[in-house]
């Protein structure tokens, strides 16, 4: 099932309801994401609670904002934006367990990882190609498979940080909006293929 919707460039009102996400129509901050169940939502904003009591500090990703990111798009028109969606149209997602891993770091961006997926990494693989033969340009940075939980991260010296452990089914993947808003960023599903 798709969920496509139309873009709205804001305003006093939404003729087609309030559901709908207000967008800025002229440029959009775009990436394909896969976002997570309760369960490990939940258990990650426990670790992250955890990591703050223990006394690191940094910037905490919201429990809201908690994803993998599969493409990075970035600046984007709204005619990319339908051709992006089409592109998830036309890979088929497979439905796949989804398994917290280890933890790491890039620098000072701390994360988690997930289990080895074969099935998320071909599909990635394949988005990817079908994105490149449709012109849309995206970070081709490696997929690494990760959880973003605290940016510019100082951790007490000796801390022994473990996941938690939980687990899902993923079924498809969301075209997400990024925006600041309030001096935070925003995370809107624009549309997701299921």
């Amino acid at each position: 099932m798709s969920t496509r919707r139309e873009p709205y460039s804001g305003g006093e009102s939404d003729p087609r309801g309030s559901e709908k996400p207000q967008i800025n129509i002229k440029a959009m901050r775009l990436f394909i994401a896969l976002q997570f169940n309760d369960e490990i939502r939940d258990a990650l904003a426990g670790m992250m609670d955890d990591l703050r009591n223990s006394g690191v500090r940094g910037r905490f990703v919201p429990a809201e904002n908690l994803h993998i990111t599969l493409c990075f798009i970035g600046e984007s028109s709204v005619d990319d934006m339908y051709v992006i969606e089409d592109c998830i149209d036309s890979v088929p997602f497979p439905e796949t367990h989804i398994e917290i891993g280890e933890c790491g770091n890039f620098g000072d961006l701390f994360w988690v990882g997930i289990k080895q997926n074969p099935e998320l990494d071909a599909y990635v693989k394949k988005l990817r190609r079908k994105l490149s033969d449709e012109g849309i340009p995206f970070d081709k940075k490696k997929f690494r498979p990760h959880i973003t939980l605290v940016r510019r991260a100082e951790f007490p010296a000796g801390l022994t940080v473990k996941a938690p452990g939980a687990s899902m089914t993923a079924d498809h993947a969301s075209l997400m909006l990024s925006e600041r808003a309030d001096g935070r960023m925003v995370y809107t599903e624009l549309y997701g293929s299921r």
